[in-house]
């Protein structure tokens, strides 16, 4: 069990250190850069963050991650917040997102996401915020249906996509 333990700890440091070293801002060009610009990430998630398997929470919007997200994310089954707007990524959700089963709070906003809405979302049963729009999705056709299942929604956010149809009647019982 200890070994297991400190495996899980290196595995973390080496993310951690990973995702920093992709940074390309060093103290000497700081003087020529905003706040904001100094601790952008950049490029891709990397597959070794699946194995944060005790990871509740992920935050990593306002940044410059691109590529598809990678199925390991979907390993972090434990997380009930994932924010990773606001950066580039792009084609579609990984299949497996339904793993995520404990989220509550889902934003994939001002990415470049793209294809049918994904229906795969709505077995996220628990979900009580999804922000899914943006001026760079450009998710499409209609909103599925089953929705419905998705009871503990409060907020839904949708613009600047490429829907068509209706809108369901649950959404009127949403919070804006």
């Amino acid at each position: 069990m200890m070994w297991h333990t400190i495996t899980h700890l290196l595995s973390s440091i080496m993310l951690l250190f990973f995702m920093l070293s992709q940074t390309t801002t060093t103290a000497n060009d700081a003087n020529n850069k905003s706040l904001e610009e100094i601790a952008l990430l950049e490029g891709s998630i990397p597959e070794q963050i699946g194995l944060l398997s005790n990871l509740t929470q992920l935050s990593l919007y306002d940044n410059r991650l691109t590529g598809y997200l990678p199925v390991s994310l979907t390993n972090l089954t434990r997380l009930d917040y994932l924010d990773l707007s606001y950066n580039n990524f792009s084609g579609h959700l990984p299949d497996s997102f339904t793993n995520l089963i404990r989220l509550k709070t889902l934003n994939l906003d001002s990415n470049s996401f793209s294809g049918e809405f994904p229906a795969l979302l709505t077995d996220l049963i628990h979900l009580e915020e999804l922000y899914l729009g943006s001026i760079s999705n450009s998710f499409s056709g209609e909103l599925h249906v089953s929705l419905t299942n998705l009871t503990h929604l409060k907020r839904l956010g949708l613009s600047d996509n490429n829907f068509s149809g209706e809108l369901p009647d649950f959404i009127t019982n949403l919070t804006i």
